[in-house]
């Protein structure tokens, strides 16, 4: 999957106003928030979200994981990965900061754009989405990049962003489509933007069943 962009962005660190999502920041379980007082709360955002997939089974690079902190010689700190989404615990703080170094980056002072989870995105092999609140009601995704095994959600809203731990669970969906970005309930009956399928059989195209070719 290619890189695209809806729009330029950039957060740090305003949290006064959730426009339309004040309730759903603070019912979703599904939605991590983050309290800061830096310009940090997109790196902050990915570290809480890397906490979900530090697990020997995702094959993440043990250099990295020790690059920021989280990997020693006897393997995975369990205890460290649970403290990383409390936010009144310092260990977030110290593991964004970790992060920034091992990926050289300089924060702008409005927080991260699209060029600095381009870079994160590149240094750790995982895909960044962005979701933000539409105007006239709902979500969408903003910005994804390329694709890749581990895949991270961010809500933007107001220059500032939380992590979002199940897309599934945020969208209150069955299934999620990586591919066209949307949230569905039926397997069967997702028919993707982004990909050749019958409308009738809902096959490929290669293997259509509803006997009509042109479908």
């Amino acid at each position: 999957m290619e890189l695209w962009v809806v729009d330029e962005i950039q957060g740090g660190n305003n949290v006064k106003k959730i426009l339309n999502l004040k309730e759903d920041t603070i019912k979703k379980t599904s939605i991590n928030l983050i309290k800061n007082s830096d310009n940090l709360c997109g790196v902050r955002a990915i570290v809480v979200g890397l906490s979900y997939f530090l697990k020997p089974e995702n094959n993440f690079d043990t250099e990295i994981l020790k690059q920021i902190g989280i990997y020693n010689s006897e393997g995975f700190l369990i205890n460290t990965i649970k403290t990383i989404r409390d936010c009144r615990k310092t260990i977030q703080s110290t593991l964004s900061q970790d992060l920034i170094k091992y990926c050289n980056l300089t924060v702008p002072v409005g927080g991260l754009t699209t060029k600095e989870f381009q870079i994160i995105s590149q240094k750790l092999n995982i895909q960044i989405n962005i979701i933000a609140g539409k105007t006239g009601g709902g979500y969408e995704c903003i910005y994804s990049g390329t694709d890749q095994k581990i895949k991270l959600f961010l809500l933007y809203h107001d220059n500032h962003y939380d992590n979002i731990n199940s897309i599934t669970g945020f969208y209150c969906s069955s299934y999620y489509c990586d591919k066209c970005h949307t949230p569905y309930q039926n397997k069967n009956k997702h028919v993707c933007k982004n990909d050749s399928k019958c409308l009738l059989c809902y096959g490929s195209e290669n293997n259509c069943k509803s006997g009509n070719d042109e479908t």
